[in-house]
């Protein structure tokens, strides 16, 4: 079958938008933790909406193999989630709801018309990237576990915290409210987060892992290496936790935006809504 005739070539772009839609959504809570001074949470979330936009690459990618013309236009109808308001907790528990959605009903649904479509390397696609959501849904959730029982920066027994800007290290029950070493606040301390640490099984080496790659002649230059396609989608600078220097990397980063809305707090004075 001619993939640009599929219902797979459709379910393609429905999954572009929204893996692109995610991946702003999880820039909005970044900003909001980083602005409420939860550094290393803040990172935790980057790296998230960094694997959406690496996922919007790859279904880009297989859009383009469709035609060796220019594709003009896709016309979708589908619905896309809007829940997300400025409650940084509530939307660590909706973004995991989200995430839950594409990993147990849509992406199964697509893989499974991938294959009946005879578009095998497109089904391996989807299910790479539903093991890669499971690990977000076990992040986001535990995540939003830890600040719904105030237990981000405490443990029932001593345990190592770290400062993810100086690297000093302290055993306690309680992470420090301030880095001994270079002041920064306690935001700054990386988080003990068991997903993060402990993969679960599902994550090893896929089967599929090579049945979803594309080339770069295929996917028309869409293959980027890690280091360059990050370099592309620098945020704008945030209100830093710590007395930490700027890498030498910020001075490639776009200048600051003005004030927007927070989704991980109350909106600002200067608020578009």
């Amino acid at each position: 079958m001619n993939l640009k005739n599929s219902q797979t070539f459709k379910n393609l772009a429905r999954t572009y938008a929204g893996e692109c839609q995610a991946r702003t959504r999880y820039e909005f809570m970044e900003y909001g933790a980083r602005s409420q001074g939860f550094k290393a949470l803040a990172d935790i979330i980057d790296d998230i909406a960094y694997n959406e936009f690496n996922h919007a690459r790859m279904f880009y990618s297989f859009i383009q193999t469709a035609d060796k013309q220019t594709i003009t236009n896709i016309h979708i109808d589908a619905g896309y989630p809007f829940k997300e308001k400025w409650d940084l907790m509530e939307n660590l528990r909706l973004a995991s709801e989200d995430e839950t959605d594409e990993a147990t009903k849509i992406y199964p649904e697509f893989a499974r018309v991938a294959e009946q479509e005879g578009f095998k390397d497109i089904a391996g696609l989807y299910r790479n990237v539903i093991e890669v959501e499971k690990q977000h849904i076990a992040i986001l959730s535990e995540l939003y576990t830890q600040m719904k029982n105030n237990t981000m920066y405490s443990r029932p027994t001593p345990v190592v915290w770290k400062c993810s800007d100086c690297g000093y290290a302290q055993k306690a029950m309680e992470a420090f409210k301030c880095c001994p070493l270079c002041h920064a606040k306690q935001g700054a301390v990386l988080l003990k987060i068991d997903a993060l640490s402990k993969p679960s099984a599902s994550l090893a080496v896929s089967q599929n892992a090579t049945a979803s790659k594309v080339s770069a002649g295929k996917s028309g230059g869409m293959k980027t290496t890690a280091s360059s396609a990050k370099s592309t989608t620098a945020k704008p600078s945030s209100p830093k936790t710590s007395s930490a220097k700027p890498s030498a990397s910020s001075a490639t980063k776009k200048p600051a935006v003005k004030p927007v809305p927070k989704m991980g707090g109350k909106p600002t004075s200067t608020s578009t809504r």
